[in-house]
């Protein structure tokens, strides 16, 4: 098991950092060991600092430690937890097992993958659309031999089985576009207009394979058939709208208001193909298109429009 991101955003591994993790769970504070190897039993809340060997502040199971802590935060781990690498590559304290009777009621024993530091830790198990998070010990778990991921990033995400193709998943479930690893995740089925949110890790809602999430201006998230050369075509009563104009990739389709008319991107009103969402004094309107030498109307010439970095864009309208 482990995490993912969407391609382009991989994760970066941690370097493990060996600390000694202190043993039993005692009140008396034990300010210096006189054996110079251990802290003694450390107070509640504290735990051992291995190059002092005195007992400090401590995190408790699913804490950020060592050389993950926070700036200000403890490094150490309280008694009776160790600091050392989980999947997502951080030092996290967890409590060590052999086995899931090491572990506590809902909880099992996970292993880092193979690319990190050997470590077998206690972490609570979380099903399929569970919230997961491995630096907090929620990991998801499969079952009948479901290989899950926990899709988000190291502070949260949501529980998906991993797929190479459609017929890796349930029936009617689609196999998303591939994320860092080459691999995607299973998607339930979603119609063009239900609601996506891939902006947010701690709660993911994925399209189905073959569809777009784009982000409206108030955050939230719409579902739009893919379209474009890497997609195909939209429907006779749609067109093809671009996350960038200049490209021909990449592409949604939607329904288009027609020209003269008032349109939004981010409330999800685009223009038609022969036209372009111009912000003129009386507001955002759709224009015609001229980029390629169309005639303006009458009362009109053609103009460039400006980009949002102050340059210019590839597209012409008529205003």
């Amino acid at each position: 098991m482990n995490i993912v991101r969407r391609q382009g955003a991989p994760w970066v591994v941690v370097a493990a950092l060996a600390l000694v993790a202190c043993s039993g769970s005692g009140t008396a504070p034990n300010p210096k060991s006189d054996a110079g190897t251990v802290c003694g039993p450390c107070p509640a809340g504290n735990g051992c600092d291995a190059p002092t060997k005195t007992c400090v502040p401590a995190s408790q199971a699913g804490g950020l430690c060592g050389s993950s802590a926070l700036d200000g935060g403890p490094k150490a781990c309280v008694d009776g937890t160790t600091c050392g690498p989980v999947a997502s590559g951080d030092e996290v304290c967890a409590h060590d097992c052999k086995a899931a009777t090491d572990c506590g009621t809902e909880q099992a024993c996970f292993a880092n993958p193979a690319t990190l530091p050997a470590r077998d830790y206690c972490a609570t198990k979380v099903g399929l659309g569970g919230a997961c998070s491995i630096d907090r010990l929620l990991e998801c778990t499969g079952s009948n031999g479901a290989v899950v991921a926990c899709v988000g990033n190291a502070a949260g995400g949501v529980c998906y089985a991993r797929c190479l193709k459609a017929t890796d998943c349930p029936l009617g479930s689609s196999c998303s576009s591939a994320f860092s690893d080459g691999e995607g995740v299973c998607v339930p089925p979603t119609v063009e207009g239900s609601p996506c949110n891939e902006s947010d890790p701690s709660h993911y809602v994925l399209c189905s394979a073959g569809q777009l999430c784009v982000l409206e201006a108030n955050g939230a998230g719409i579902c739009h058939a893919s379209c474009g050369v890497d997609a195909g075509a939209c429907p006779a009563s749609e067109t093809c709208a671009y996350f960038d104009p200049c490209s021909d990739v990449n592409g949604f389709c939607v329904s288009p208001v027609a020209t003269g008319a008032s349109c939004n991107p981010g409330a999800d009103q685009f223009c038609a193909a022969d036209a372009d969402c111009v912000n003129l004094a009386t507001g955002l309107t759709c224009e015609a298109d001229c980029t390629t030498g169309q005639t303006c109307p009458t009362g009109t010439t053609c103009n460039a429009l400006p980009a949002t970095d102050g340059g210019v864009t590839c597209r012409r309208a008529c205003f």
